[in-house]
């Protein structure tokens, strides 16, 4: 505000709604269920406070996973990766989780448009407006390679045992 910007678009995100299976709509309740969820919810009131006392201009977005050109360093390309070779473990998991997608060109309009026209004080979701499920979007990431499932079925004491073994390391060696 000191240095005269009049507005300020924040890129959030859909995971300040918590864990959910259905199709969110803004006027959800927030319920951050992560470290990352609760502190962009956080910086995302902290802006509308600010905003409010100061008279700057805020515009929240909050898309979900991106996908697109471009996505080279993130968790959904070390993903595809893993589906592609038919790898991507699932730990007796069943897949059912449904998570919201945009494609990064649709963000990109959403963002110019937030910067540009969109009322000050709003928060929108930028969503494909349909959730798939965890197994739809690995299935998909496997036909785009020619893999069948795109995943490792593991049972889920093997994941158990794992994540106890690598605990109990982490306590020996005071690595996390």
């Amino acid at each position: 505000k000191a240095a005269g910007v009049a507005r300020f678009v924040q890129v959030s995100t859909v995971g300040v709604y918590g864990n959910s299976n259905r199709v969110l709509t803004e006027a959800e309740p927030e319920a951050p269920d992560s470290v990352y969820h609760r502190t962009k919810c956080a910086a995302d009131r902290e802006l509308t406070e600010f905003a409010r006392g100061s008279g700057l201009e805020a515009v929240i977005v909050r898309p979900p996973i991106t996908v697109g050109p471009g996505n080279l360093k993130t968790h959904l390309l070390k993903m595809a990766k893993l589906a592609a070779r038919d790898r991507f473990p699932t730990f007796g998991s069943s897949l059912a989780q449904r998570l919201p997608l945009v494609e990064v060109e649709d963000v990109a309009d959403a963002l110019e448009l937030a910067a540009r026209v969109s009322p000050p004080g709003e928060v929108y979701l930028v969503s494909s407006g349909e959730p798939y499920s965890f197994g739809e979007i690995l299935a998909a990431m496997a036909r785009f390679s020619g893999a069948t499932t795109g995943t490792l079925a593991i049972p889920g004491f093997v994941g158990t045992l794992g994540a106890l073994a690598f605990e109990a390391l982490a306590a020996v060696t005071g690595v996390a």
